[in-house]
């Protein structure tokens, strides 16, 4: 039996990530595994010209922000996590640390046509290279997640989609 212990999830925070953190979270809770959360950040300049590289400067951004919501809510639900921050490139960070983790747990926007043969999107990238696996999630249509909660009065019946 395949042991799962610890969960890589990279964010961006949008949709995708949204659906990622909380799929991760669900898998986390099942194994008794932790997470950790990776941003790749590209920090504004600073009034020096300079990027402000400081976690001060993170933590004030609208970013860690949005990484403490998300650890907010895995810790709220039991689940061990930890915030990982680093600048560069996304793929190539990723897969850098990937060899420490049991799974990579990632969101993905689901491009394709022409934009996606000119630009593979960084979880194609990571699928493909990764020695461990990786999920990739997509977001539930906009639709569906502001949907109103079915009543017992409905007249059609409900279906769920397809995954």
């Amino acid at each position: 039996m395949v042991r799962l212990a610890r969960i890589l999830v990279p964010v961006d925070f949008s949709g995708p990530s949204d659906a990622a953190v909380e799929e991760a979270i669900f898998i986390a809770r099942r194994f008794d595994a932790s997470i950790e959360l990776l941003h790749v950040w590209e920090p504004e300049p600073s009034n020096d010209g300079e990027p402000a590289t400081s976690l001060t400067s993170f933590a004030h951004s609208d970013v860690g922000h949005e990484m403490r919501k998300y650890l907010e809510r895995a810790e709220a639900q039991g689940v061990s996590v930890r915030g990982r921050l680093a600048h560069g490139n996304p793929e190539q960070l990723i897969l850098e640390c990937a060899d420490d983790y049991d799974l990579i747990v990632m969101g993905t926007h689901g491009r394709s046509g022409v934009a996606h043969v000119l630009n593979p999107s960084v979880a194609e990238h990571v699928v493909r290279k990764a020695n461990v696996p990786v999920l990739t999630i997509h977001a539930a249509p906009e639709s569906s997640m502001s949907a109103p909660a079915p009543s017992d009065t409905l007249s059609e019946p409900v279906t769920a989609p397809v995954i």
